[in-house]
């Protein structure tokens, strides 16, 4: 089960560039395709949808805006 916690962590790791977008983004997509991960919220599915969107990278205050989403 994917809290809010590890979505959080996820958008942190994005935000203080431990994590860089391209690996965030296809871990986001595997864990919106696969069958084995479920979503504790809509909150949650929405900020993987979030870090999973590849687009283009998210900016510093679209991943902040997200992060307060999961508040």
């Amino acid at each position: 089960m994917n809290t809010r916690e590890h979505a959080r962590r996820l958008l942190e790791a994005m935000l203080s560039d431990q994590l860089v977008f391209i690996l965030a983004n296809y871990t986001a997509n595997c864990l919106m395709m696969s069958d084995n991960f479920d979503f504790a919220d809509e909150a949650v599915a929405e900020a993987i949808a979030f870090v999973a969107e590849d687009s283009r990278p998210p900016t510093h205050d679209e991943t902040k805006a997200a992060i307060a989403a999961l508040n």
